[in-house]
């Protein structure tokens, strides 16, 4: 075993006990003393540690060396999926709000309180899907480098998301429990599918970040495993048929989006012009 995997391997099995762990024995004895939506990501604060601690601090290798081992990372690409994705996001929830507007709720919480959760949540939520990003989608990519074919590696996320989700509330509660099981499927499949063709990170690294920072803040609904104080509350029906079909339309227009304005097409289209220049 080369060392590349040995320390991808060791990176992996710490962050997961750190995670699983230190992570879910820290909320065990925290929870009473702080709000849900911080009780909720103690488990990623202690991922964020393990990482940290693994590949940081005792393998001595950079953190960020994970997502951008091969290209330099672009804050364009990223927040160009990030913020299309929001944007697919927004307008479905207010379709669904024009749609059926007693299931849509505003959430009254006073202007400070508004303010200081808006300020904590754009810290935490960010740690929470970078670290689940690179302990459950960027690391098994890696691992699996070695497999030809893009589809079979994008499969590998795609079970574990699958699997990790299954004990959340929103299966419990679903409407449809094959349509959320599609959806957390698709969200690791689709998204690693094309972090494997671009050997790039920022995609699923954006989206997770944007996927959750408008719940968290925009618009939450009943019975989510990401407590908060959003602005508006939904009560609609979860786990549908079209919320699949939401998420891939977000996808599929984030990704869109996001090829055409790539670092490398965007590199590509220069030199063309240099050459019909010097033509």
């Amino acid at each position: 075993m080369e060392q590349k995997t040995r320390h991808l391997l060791f990176t992996f099995i710490t962050a997961l006990l750190f995670f699983f762990g230190l992570g879910v024995y820290a909320t065990s004895l925290l929870h009473p003393y702080v709000s849900a939506y911080l009780s909720a990501n103690i488990p990623f604060f202690a991922l964020a540690l393990g990482l940290i601690l693994s590949h940081s601090v005792l393998l001595k290798q950079p953190l960020v060396d994970l997502v951008t081992e091969i290209k330099a990372w672009s804050w364009r690409l990223a927040l160009l999926a990030a913020i299309s994705y929001l944007a697919v996001m927004g307008l479905f929830t207010m379709i669904g709000a024009i749609r059926y507007p007693h299931d849509y709720h505003v959430f009254h919480i006073s202007l400070w309180k508004r303010l200081g959760f808006i300020a904590m949540a754009l810290i935490i939520t960010p740690i929470q899907t970078t670290g689940e990003e690179i302990l459950f989608r960027i690391i098994p990519l890696k691992l699996v480098n070695r497999i030809r074919s893009k589809e079979i590696k994008a499969l590998v996320p795609a079970l574990i998301f699958t699997l990790l989700h299954v004990a959340n509330r929103e299966i419990a509660h679903s409407q449809n429990r094959l349509a959320v099981l599609l959806y957390y499927a698709l969200f690791g499949f689709i998204p690693s599918y094309i972090a494997v063709r671009s050997d790039r990170y920022e995609f699923p690294l954006a989206i997770h970040a944007a996927n959750n920072l408008f719940v968290v803040l925009f618009c939450n609904y009943e019975h989510s495993s990401l407590p908060s104080l959003p602005f508006f509350f939904s009560t609609r029906p979860i786990g549908t048929w079209m919320d699949t079909l939401q998420l891939i339309v977000a996808l599929a227009i984030s990704w869109r989006l996001s090829q055409d304005h790539s670092p490398e097409r965007n590199g590509e289209e220069r030199k063309h012009r240099r050459k019909d220049h010097e033509l």
